[in-house]
């Protein structure tokens, strides 16, 4: 699925769950607006607005599991150097919690 595909996607589901979340606010929203219609201009904005919105999410997991990364490497280093260290956890020392840092065959 394309940036446009996702986004059409997520303004679909956007336009659903306002149009079904309205009467409970008091609103009613237009009748000739209840469909959503992807090549009106509000279909077209609402479709730009959430393919800007996803983009944002998206590069912000990436940064996020980049990072996650990054100190899980440093953790895998600390743990080959063979430093001990407690667990912030359980206070146990590194057994499980360097189990779960080695380096997986998949990887």
């Amino acid at each position: 699925m394309n940036e446009i595909d996702k986004a059409r996607e997520a303004a679909i589901k956007f336009h659903e769950t306002y149009e079904r979340l309205a009467p409970e606010f008091g609103y009613e929203t237009r009748p000739d607006t209840k469909a959503f219609d992807p090549e009106s201009a509000n279909g077209k904005l609402m479709i730009a607005v959430c393919g800007e919105v996803l983009a944002t999410a998206t590069a912000k997991i990436e940064q996020q599991t980049a990072e996650i990364k990054r100190l899980t490497n440093a953790l895998r280093l600390v743990y080959s150097a063979g430093h001990n260290l407690d667990c912030i956890f359980c206070g146990l020392k590194d057994k499980h919690v360097f189990d779960a840092l080695r380096p997986k065959d998949d990887e």
